[in-house]
Order: structure tokens, then C-alpha cells, then sequence
């Protein structure tokens, strides 16, 4: 009915970020067809309880397959990462920071809170001193841009 919400679809939407989902787009967009029709788009529409395709590709890139699991196909698509001028907070794909943050000239620093505390990683640094070097499945991390940009990664 008009102005009810249809609870199994939040919680859908919830576990998703148990699983480490962020939200499909940025709250002001701009934001895909793709994004938009997700399960972990961020403005409630309605009885959505399947996951849909920008959904499955935040969780294979989270979760990929395990060698000899018996999944054939191509290796995973680019993912293309868009920031905004200033912090941004972002799940990044598993294995080394600096290839992946190089293709996008617009970040300045990543920092990451973990069990031993703040780890970072500067641009212009010099390697000996970055403490953030790699990045672990799911884990967040804060990235300031120095302007707003966008790339495609391969994970």
C-alpha cells in the first residue's frame, strides 16, 4: 500500500552492507540506470529483494572466486571508481594502493584505520615511508581528491 515499506527489502538492502556493500552512487548523483535499479541504492523505492547486476559485481569483486572453484569465464570488468573533490569513503579492490590510485591524478592521500592504527599512503611520498601499501578484502578506506575524477580499474 502507499506509504508502506516493505521490510524484507531493507533488510536485503542492510545485509548488503554486512557484506560490505557501500551504497550503488554518490547521494548527488550522478547516478546510472544500473545504480539506481540496485539493491543498495541509497533512497528507498519500493519492494526491490533481488539483487541486481551492480549489486553482483560489488560482491564479485569483494568475494571472486577461489582458484580451482570450478567458475569459468573472463577475468573481472574494470571498475570504474568516481570521486568528488575532498573525502571520499571507499572500498577499494583487494592488492596494492599506489597501481591502484596512479590512474587517478586526482588523489592526493588514502588513509586507512586499522587494529594498529591510521595507515597512509601520500602521493609524492616516498615508498619507505608509505604505511598503507596494500588493501584487504571489504575494508574501507578514506581518500581525499584534490578535484573531482574518474577511472577504470582493473581489479
Amino acid at each position: 500500500a502507499n506509504g508502506t515499506v516493505d521490510t524484507t527489502s531493507v533488510l536485503v538492502h542492510e545485509a548488503g552492507h554486512l557484506l560490505g556493500l557501500e551504497h550503488s552512487c554518490p547521494i548527488f548523483g550522478p547516478c546510472s540506470d544500473a545504480e539506481i535499479e540496485a539493491v543498495m541504492f541509497y533512497a528507498y523505492g519500493g519492494a526491490l529483494r533481488q539483487p541486481g547486476p551492480d549489486d553482483i559485481d560489488g560482491l564479485t569483486l569483494l568475494y571472486p572466486a577461489l582458484p580451482g572453484s570450478g567458475v569459468i569465464g573472463d577475468a573481472l570488468p574494470a571498475l570504474t571508481v568516481s570521486l568528488e573533490s575532498g573525502w571520499n569513503l571507499v572500498t577499494m579492490p583487494t592488492g596494492q594502493v599506489a597501481p591502484l590510485v596512479n590512474g587517478l591524478s586526482c588523489v592526493d592521500a588514502v588513509y586507512s584505520l586499522g587494529g594498529a592504527g591510521w595507515s597512509t599512503w601520500i602521493r609524492g611520498l616516498p615508498a619507505p615511508l608509505q604505511t598503507l601499501t596494500t588493501t584487504e578484502p571489504g575494508s574501507a578506506v578514506w581518500v581525499y581528491s584534490s578535484a573531482a575524477c574518474a577511472a577504470s580499474i582493473q581489479p
